[in-house]
């Protein structure tokens, strides 16, 4: 195994170690290793990424594997196009924190190229227990992360900018909060110890996140002139029901059970 970076750290067993800026002129000896890899992965930000995959990929042989896992895809689809045609190409997003156990998780794949040696790959995480998601293409993966990902956090984050401009301190929110509020500002408490980077790009990268949150802000208008002319959310809730489907009784049972595992407050 090698291993590049501009800073490659000492704990991580390799063959070689490359220190190397990928978004430079790639160097002869970064070039060599990339000609003679059998996979490629690359772990980097989305731009450093598109640079490096632009300059790369024509020097990977045909029989390798390319990965990245980047939470935006759109962009990949230009970067690829200089590839040697049998070369096998699988993106991938895994939909969880890296401090999360894999097993049982969700991955999300678009596999690209014309190799075949993407389910050679895939297969190996679903052998480590991992749930490959395989998807279309870029495109679709951007749209449906832009719902799972970047409206989930919108929301939640939304919630959090009310509540701290509600006037009330987080202790006294906290000592009367019932289950779905309290499940809020757990989330609320994760998203603000991860780095901030990764959900801006979520919402700033994504080309589908703006649609995403309009579509949050138009539920919570309809919301608004439902309860505002007396109706109630009776409709929405017969709406999402529907949309649930034969899910929703076991997505209630799970909640039950998150609820009841919930620290007690007060």
């Amino acid at each position: 195994m090698t291993l590049v970076d501009q800073a490659v750290p000492a704990d991580i067993a390799a063959h070689e170690r490359i220190s190397a800026d990928v978004t430079a002129p790639l160097s002869p000896t970064l070039r060599r290793a990339l000609a003679a890899a059998d996979l490629v992965v690359c772990a980097l930000p989305e731009a450093a990424l598109l640079s490096f995959l632009r300059a790369a990929v024509s020097l990977l042989r045909p029989e390798a594997i390319l990965v990245d896992t980047a939470s935006v895809k759109s962009g990949l689809p230009g970067a690829w196009a200089g590839a040697r045609p049998g070369l096998s190409i699988v993106s991938l997003n895994p939909m969880f924190a890296p401090t999360l156990v894999p097993a049982g998780r969700p991955v999300i794949a678009v596999s690209a190229g014309s190799g075949s040696r993407d389910e050679v790959l895939l297969e190996l995480l679903r052998d480590r227990g991992m749930v490959v998601v395989k998807v279309r293409d870029a495109a679709e993966h951007d749209q449906l992360s832009a719902t799972a990902q970047s409206a989930a956090h919108a929301s939640v984050l939304a919630f959090g900018m009310a509540a701290a401009a509600s006037g009330f301190s987080i202790d006294q929110i906290l000592a009367v909060a019932p289950p779905p509020c309290f499940t809020q500002l757990m989330l609320l408490a994760r998203m603000t110890t991860l780095a901030p980077e990764v959900y801006s790009d979520l919402q700033v990268s994504n080309p589908a996140a703006a649609a995403a949150r309009a579509a949050l802000a138009a539920a919570i208008a309809e919301i608004d002139r439902l309860t505002g002319s007396g109706a109630g959310v009776a409709a929405p809730l017969a709406t999402v029901a529907g949309w649930l489907s034969g899910n929703r009784d076991e997505l209630a049972v799970a909640c039950q059970r998150s609820f009841q595992a919930l620290p007690v407050t007060g």
